[in-house]
């Protein structure tokens, strides 16, 4: 194959992708990183890196309709690192947006915890000039080599005490990031990272708000199938007025108003660990209406397995009250409660 020959083939395969798919920022990029995959084999050429400010990207992620992350490496620092790509579709709302973003990417990157990813940077959003096109604001975080909890707790029968060492290492970060006065507001299995060491990181920085901001702006809710499973880092920030999140995961006054406290990241952390011990979640349903009527009704005992520890269902059914006022007092009681029970 000569030269010209296999540029031309290049192209071709570019453009076919293009009309597969419109294109939008992330799916240029992507289109790019498949382009330099291929062009050493197809041209016997270099291929270039694929750069976003100082970042190299080097590989797609997780790509949702809002946003996507990549995991890229920092020729700075000599690191590779999770850059999280956000995308707003209104671009008249793009400057409060990106403000509001910088204010909790700064708090975010004070905590310095070691079961919570780190965030090392920010970049806010670049308005396009002329017919210069809009960069997006990013987040660049630490990235973490292994799998989720999720995966983790498919790959075998886990028992109870392997189960909870894992949830008492995202109870600690959970409790750190409420504590630095930060909401997560998207606590599930999936956002929970292992790495190679066996260590429990909070993952997936997205929707953290502060304890105190407005609930349900810019955000839309999720209906996900069962077999639905966003990745690690999904990206979920959408149109004004909905509330937002994992829908399966969320307590029951943020699908009823969108409300999200340090509560219901506490109710979502149960209702991951509920799901670990017994195999499904409290209660059936995947959609808004169907979860909120299976909460009113309460969990029916065929959900709870009988080999779990009186001393530990009872702390995961009072962390599942409908009520948030009769859930644990934080996340640090949960975690002295897990001591002690242990």
């Amino acid at each position: 194959m000569t030269i010209n020959s296999g540029t031309r083939e290049l192209a071709a395969i570019s453009d076919a992708l293009h009309e597969l798919q419109p294109e939008g920022f992330v799916e240029r990029i992507e289109r790019r990183l498949f382009e330099e995959r291929i062009r050493p084999k197809m041209l016997g050429m270099e291929s270039k890196p694929v750069m976003l400010g100082r970042w190299e990207l080097r590989e797609s992620i997780d790509h949702g309709a809002m946003g996507a992350v990549f995991r890229a490496f920092d020729p700075k620092l000599q690191r590779f690192v999770a850059l999280k790509i956000l995308l707003c579709s209104d671009d008249a709302r793009l400057a409060e947006r990106t403000k509001r973003m910088e204010t909790e990417a700064r708090a975010m990157a004070q905590l310095q915890d070691p079961n919570v990813v780190a965030v090392h940077d920010f970049q806010p959003a670049e308005p396009g000039r002329g017919d210069g096109e809009t960069i997006p604001s990013f987040l660049v975080m630490q990235f973490v080599e292994g799998t989720t909890l999720l995966s983790w707790q498919r790959e075998g029968d886990r028992s109870w005490p392997e189960i909870i060492d894992k949830y008492l290492q995202a109870a600690r970060g959970l409790a750190y990031i409420h504590k630095s006065g930060l909401v997560h507001r998207d606590i599930k299995p999936n956002n929970l990272l292992i790495d190679e060491s066996g260590k429990v990181l909070i993952g997936d920085f997205g929707l953290v708000h502060g304890a105190n901001a407005e609930p349900g702006l810019e955000e839309a809710l999720e209906e996900l199938p069962e077999s639905a499973e966003p990745g690690p880092f999904s990206v979920r920030l959408t149109r004004q007025g909905a509330v937002l999140g994992t829908l399966v995961y969320m307590a029951p006054e943020q699908l009823r108003h969108g409300t999200t406290t340090p509560k219901s990241d506490q109710y979502s952390f149960f209702v991951a660990l509920f799901e670990a011990l017994h195999g499904q979640r409290p209660h059936p349903g995947t959609t808004r209406e169907t979860l909120l009527r299976a909460m009113d009704s309460g969990i029916s005992d065929d959900r709870i397995r009988g080999a779990i520890p009186r001393w530990l269902n009872t702390l995961v059914l009072r962390g599942l009250e409908r009520a948030p006022g009769n859930r644990h007092a934080s996340m640090d009681v949960v975690v002295e409660a897990i001591k002690r029970g242990l």
